[in-house]
C-alpha cells in the first residue's frame, strides 16, 4: 500500500504539471469544427497576486439595525470598520487585514477595499471569513472579466453572410426575410427599441453614429493599489458621463495581460447590432432602425464585477447616477463579455434585478472551446446565453457550450465596424473601417438585434415571453455537425425570420421552465422542476403540459405530465449536468417549451480498504484529499495569469 500511495503521489504531481502546460498553451480562436471528441478546455487561469477588491452584501434585516446617520441613510464605512475591531482581520493566520469602504453596488452590497494586496488564496479565505458572519448575505472577489473575442482570420470573407438567407449557408438567420415584413406599416428594422451593450465604449463612425445614443455612461472606475489610479479607465478619469473609448491598448505585462493594441470591441458588437442600413456605406445591422446606448465597463485589461453590475442596473433603468436615472431606459442588455466559474453572487443579483425591471440580459457564452462549461455571466439564471456557430451550421472548436446555453447564433466571419487607430481612435471618417471577426462575442449581438426586432413588433412583450419567441423559432442544427441533437448546444441555431413571424401571429404560448435547485445540487437531493405557461394573445388556451429529461443521468420524474415535477439527484454518476424541458401546447396546437439545467456535485466512486490485518494499510480520504490538495496546489503555482486574460 505504501507503493501504491507513492505511485499516486507521482501520478498526480505529473497531472498537475501536464494541466499547466495544456493552459499556458493551448491555442485560442480554432476555427475547424468540433467533432464529438473535443476536448474540455483548460478554465482561465488567476492571476496570484494583487487582490484587494472584494463585494459584501449585507442582510437586509441588519442594515435596517445599523447605525444611520443624520440623514437617515445607512452609513456603509460604518458597517465594514466592525469588521477592524481588534487590528483587522486575520488572513490564514497570517496577515491582519484592515477593511475599508470604497463604493456602493446597491443598497446593500458594497465594495470594500483591503489595506493591501493579497494572494487570490489569501482573498478567498477572506471573503469565506466574511460570509460566515450573521451579518452577511454574501462576500466575494471583486474580479475583472474580459471582452469575449477570438482572433479574426484574415482569409475569411468580409460579408454579411449571417444576415442572409439558411438556403445559401446553413447557419445564415434569415434577418433578411424578416426585414420584409411590417409592424404598424412600418417595415420590421428594431425601430424604437434601445439596446444597450455594455462593453469598451464606442468610438465614432459615420456607419454607426446616427443610432447611437451619445447618452450613455462611463462605468469604468479608479484602479486601487497597486495598480496606478486610471490603468484599466484609461482616460485619465473614472466614472463620468462620457461613454467614448479611448482606446484599451496595452504595453504593461505588470498586469498579467498581454501587450496589445486597441481592440474597439464595444463598437463592433454595436455595429453588429445596429450599423445604419440603406445608407449605400458599408454594412448593414441587423436591427437597423434600433439605437444603441454604450455603457462604458471594460478598458485596459477588462473590467471589474461591481462595474458591471452597476452599468446593468444603470441601463435597465434602476440605478441612478447623482440623482439622475438613465433617460434612455434598454430593454435589452448585450454582454460579450465574461471570465469562468460558476455565476458569482454580484453578478446573479444584478440580472434578478434587471429581468425584474423587465429587461432581458443576452451574454456570449465564451471561447475557450470547452464542451461541458460557459462563462460567466452567461451561466446565470435567467440569462439567454449565445454560443457561436459557422456558415455551415457547425459549432467552431473556440465555442464554449455547456449546460445553461440557450441559443447560438453565427459567429464566424462576422462583419463589424471598426477604427484603424492602433492605440487611441483616428477621428471619422479618416478611421473608419470594417472587419470580420470570429467569436461567441459577436454571435451574441445578433441575438440581441433579432430580440430587438421583436420589440418593434410587440413592444409590450414581457421578458419571458421573448425568450420564448427567440428560443421556440430555433432551426435545428444539421444532421452530422457536433451540435446535433445536443441540448448542450442550446435549443438550435437563431432564425429572424421564424421569430419575427411567431410574434406577428401571436399564437403560441410562452413558456419559462425552474428549478428550486440548479448549481451545485448534491446528491441523492430532492429537486422540484416549475413550468409555467401562458396562451398568446391570439392563441387559444393550453392543452397539455409536460416535463421530459432531455440529458444527464436518467431519473424517475415524479409528476411529469403536470406544471410542477419532481425527481432525486443520482447518489453516483460520472456525469454531474442534467437538463430538463417544459413544454406547453395549446388547443390549436402552437407550442413552446423552455429548458433548465442543473449540475450536481461530483461523486467519486467509494474506496475499499484493502483488508488483512494489522490495519493501517488503505488509502482512505483524507490521505486523497491531502494528496489532491498538494496536486491541485501546485497546479495553481504554476498558472499563468494571461490566459485569464485571453479575449472572450
Amino acid at each position: 500500500m505504501h507503493r501504491m500511495k507513492t505511485a499516486l503521489i507521482t501520478i498526480l504531481l505529473c497531472a498537475g504539471l501536464g494541466a499547466s502546460w495544456l493552459a499556458t498553451s493551448q491555442t485560442d480562436g480554432s476555427l475547424e469544427a468540433k467533432s464529438a471528441a473535443s476536448p474540455t478546455a483548460s478554465p482561465a487561469n488567476d492571476s496570484t497576486t494583487g487582490y484587494n477588491r472584494l463585494i459584501v452584501k449585507f442582510k437586509e434585516e441588519t442594515a435596517a439595525k445599523t447605525d444611520q446617520t443624520a440623514g437617515g441613510q445607512v452609513d456603509p464605512q460604518t458597517r465594514i470598520n466592525t469588521f477592524n475591531a481588534r487590528g483587522g482581520m486575520q488572513v490564514l493566520g497570517q496577515k491582519a487585514v484592515t477593511l475599508s469602504y470604497l463604493k456602493s453596488v446597491s443598497e446593500q452590497a458594497h465594495v470594500v477595499q483591503t489595506d493591501q494586496p493579497l494572494s487570490r488564496a489569501e482573498m478567498k479565505a477572506l471573503t469565506q471569513q466574511l460570509a460566515q458572519d450573521a451579518r452577511v448575505e454574501y462576500a466575494e472577489i471583486d474580479e475583472k472579466v474580459f471582452a469575449h473575442f477570438a482572433p479574426n482570420d484574415p482569409g475569411y470573407v468580409a460579408s454579411q453572410w449571417a444576415w442572409k438567407s439558411s438556403g445559401s449557408n446553413a447557419g445564415a438567420t434569415n434577418t433578411d426575410s424578416a426585414w420584409n415584413k411590417s409592424t404598424g406599416g412600418q417595415p420590421v428594422s428594431g425601430a424604437g427599441v434601445v439596446v444597450a451593450v455594455l462593453d469598451t465604449g464606442y468610438v465614432t463612425h459615420a456607419d454607426l453614429t446616427a443610432n447611437l445614443l451619445l447618452t450613455g455612461y462611463d462605468f469604468v472606475s479608479a484602479d486601487t493599489l497597486p495598480y496606478s489610479p486610471f490603468s484599466t479607465a484609461n482616460d485619465g478619469n473614472g466614472r463620468d458621463s462620457d461613454a467614448a473609448d479611448p482606446g484599451n491598448w496595452n504595453t504593461n505585462t505588470g498586469n498579467g495581460c498581454s501587450v496589445s493594441d486597441s481592440g474597439w470591441h464595444g463598437t463592433r458588437v454595436a455595429g453588429i447590432v445596429s450599423a445604419v442600413g440603406n445608407n449605400s456605406t458599408g454594412m448593414i445591422g441587423i436591427a437597423y432602425g434600433a439605437k444603441v446606448l454604450p455603457v462604458r465597463v471594460l478598458g485596459v485589461c477588462g473590467g471589474y464585477v461591481s462595474d458591471i453590475a452597476a452599468g446593468m442596473r444603470w441601463a435597465a433603468g434602476i440605478l441612478s447616477i447623482s440623482g439622475v436615472f438613465n433617460p434612455n431606459v434598454a430593454k435589452i442588455l448585450n454582454l460579450s463579455l465574461g471570465s469562468s466559474g460558476t455565476c458569482l453572487s454580484t453578478f446573479q443579483d444584478a440580472v434578478n434585478d434587471v429581468r425584474a425591471a423587465g429587461s432581458i440580459v443576452v451574454a456570449s457564452t465564451g471561447n475557450d472551446g470547452s464542451i461541458t462549461t460557459i462563462s460567466q455571466p452567461a451561466n446565470c439564471q435567467g440569462v439567454i446565453a449565445v454560443t457561436a456557430h459557422m456558415l455551415t451550421g457547425d459549432s467552431p472548436s473556440f465555442a464554449n457550450d455547456g449546460p445553461g446555453t440557450t441559443i447560438s447564433a453565427p459567429g464566424v466571419s462576422i462583419y463589424g465596424t471598426l477604427n484603424s487607430g492602433t492605440t487611441t481612435p483616428v477621428a471619422s471618417p479618416g478611421g473608419d473601417t470594417y472587419v470580420a471577426a470570429n467569436g461567441t462575442s459577436f454571435a451574441a449581438p445578433m441575438v440581441s438585434g433579432v430580440a430587438a426586432l421583436l420589440l418593434q413588433i410587440k413592444p409590450t412583450m414581457g421578458i419571458n415571453e421573448l425568450t420564448s419567441r427567440l428560443v421556440d423559432s430555433v432551426r435545428a442544427f444539421p444532421s452530422g455537425t457536433y451540435c446535433f441533437n445536443k441540448t448542450s448546444c442550446g435549443a438550435g441555431m437563431l432564425d429572424a425570420d421564424a421569430a419575427t413571424a411567431l410574434v406577428l401571429a401571436d399564437t403560441a404560448p410562452t413558456t419559462t421552465a425552474t428549478a428550486n435547485k440548479t448549481d451545485p445540487v448534491a446528491r441523492s437531493t430532492l429537486v422540484t422542476l416549475t413550468g409555467t405557461a401562458t396562451a398568446g394573445a391570439n392563441g387559444t388556451g393550453i392543452s397539455t403540459v409536460g416535463w421530459t429529461q432531455v440529458s444527464g443521468p436518467t431519473v424517475t420524474l415524479s409528476g411529469a405530465n403536470t406544471s410542477t415535477a419532481t425527481f432525486t439527484t443520482p447518489a453516483t454518476s460520472d456525469t454531474v449536468g442534467m437538463t430538463f424541458r417544459f413544454q406547453a401546447t395549446s388547443i390549436s396546437s402552437g407550442s413552446s417549451s423552455s429548458m433548465v439545467s442543473i449540475n450536481m456535485v461530483s461523486a467519486p466512486n467509494p474506496v475499499t480498504s484493502s483488508g488483512g490485518g494489522g490495519g493501517g494499510g488503505s488509502l482512505d480520504w483524507a490521505d486523497i484529499t491531502a494528496l489532491l490538495f498538494m496536486a491541485l496546489t501546485g497546479l495553481a503555482l504554476r498558472r499563468l495569469p494571461a490566459t485569464q486574460k485571453q479575449g472572450r
